[in-house]
């Protein structure tokens, strides 16, 4: 069984979620088990910055 969930609260994803997907204007950029996705350094733009509270909101 799979549980899909979305969130922006990346708290609650680390310690609920295996894998994390992101989604970028409904294109797939990252699909990566939890550590890999927040240990990486090669992560698309987006991903990254998101990680960093640097994307823009427009």
């Amino acid at each position: 069984m799979a549980l899909v969930m979305s969130t922006h609260n990346l708290g609650q994803a680390r310690r609920l979620a295996n894998r994390m997907l992101y989604l970028d204007a409904g294109r797939l950029l990252a699909d990566l088990p939890v550590d890999d996705f927040f240990k990486r350094n090669d992560l698309p733009t987006a991903a990254a910055q998101f990680l960093k509270g640097e994307l823009p909101w427009s």
